[in-house]
């Protein structure tokens, strides 16, 4: 009873370190862009419109964009889809990329192809992730003819529809090293696991160490691509941007590209939206931790 009762209560203060973090985030962004020039908004002063932002976010009445002329909760429920797809569907090819990888090159540490995916992993994922949209971008065009932008999924046929919709998830994986980053994060515990004294007894035994190595993978993959959502989300911007993929981002940077008058309130709704899905990824990572370690589930430093 009293470790039930201990185990909830570090729940709740999980749980609130996540809301408290959300909504002082929020608050200080809605203090910043007070600062941002706006020539609609000169005859208010600073104080007035941090309230009316902090009222904005409060209340959640959003209202209608003064940029696109819909309803921005309607807007937010339509680039917030593409953008969760962007984000879950490049985590799942991720995973699908990483694992097998991972335990083969594990497995096989002095193998010349163990040695070759190390290396090639490592300089395909230093390169830039908008430096890979854009040869993606020009590779589509000279070799299958379309532009993959998001409209085109829309009229266009099968073919172009999916590739409208995997070219841009291959510029999530590939560019800024996150793929190289998972992958080697799940070798070194696979390799970490196979080490242990207790591995080495249970394989002397005869027995199966899979259950283990499944157990330190799973915790390794889901701390390991929670904890790159904040990258990838940054990623996610630039491959909206270039792929005219019209999520989140690119409505982010369709804001700030008006110089003269800001959307104020669909700004305070992207950002709530993006810094929910990080939050949400942080909470995950922590509920994994202390979910798989025990020992650490009452602990405050997690």
């Amino acid at each position: 009873m009293i470790n039930q009762l201990t185990g909830r209560s570090a729940w709740i203060k999980h749980l609130g370190y996540s809301v408290f973090q959300f909504l002082a985030t929020m608050v200080l962004f809605c203090y910043l862009i007070t600062f941002l020039p706006d020539s609609q908004l000169l005859d208010k002063s600073q104080t007035e419109l941090f309230t009316e932002y902090l009222v904005i976010l409060l209340t959640l009445d959003f209202g209608y964009s003064t940029l696109y002329g819909d309803p921005i909760w309607e807007i937010l429920l339509d680039a917030g889809i593409k953008t969760l797809f962007l984000i879950l569907t490049s985590i799942a090819f991720i995973i699908l990329f990483t694992v097998p990888l991972s335990m083969f090159t594990a497995y096989n540490n002095d193998h010349i192809l163990s040695r070759f995916l190390n290396k090639a992993l490592f300089i395909i994922s230093s390169v830039p992730i908008l430096v890979v949209a854009i040869i993606i971008i020009a590779l589509s065009v000279s070799l299958l003819g379309i532009v993959p932008e998001l409209n085109l999924f829309y009229d266009g046929s099968n073919f172009q529809k999916v590739a409208v919709l995997t070219l841009p998830l291959f510029a999530i994986i590939i560019g800024d090293g996150i793929l190289f980053s998972i992958f080697e994060t799940l070798q070194d515990k696979i390799k970490k696991i196979k080490s242990e004294p207790w591995v080495k007894g249970i394989k002397a035994r005869g027995g199966n160490i899979n259950k283990h190595l499944v157990r330190g993978i799973t915790e390794s993959m889901i701390v390991s691509v929670t904890g790159k959502i904040s990258f990838l989300i940054s990623g996610i911007i630039v491959v909206e941007l270039v792929f005219n993929w019209q999520g989140l981002g690119f409505i982010l940077l369709d804001i700030f590209d008006q110089s003269s008058q800001r959307d104020y309130a669909l700004l305070i709704a992207v950002m709530a939206f993006i810094l929910l899905f990080v939050q949400t990824s942080g909470f995950i990572r922590r509920f994994t931790i202390m979910k798989m370690n025990p020992e650490k589930k009452y602990s405050s430093a997690v």
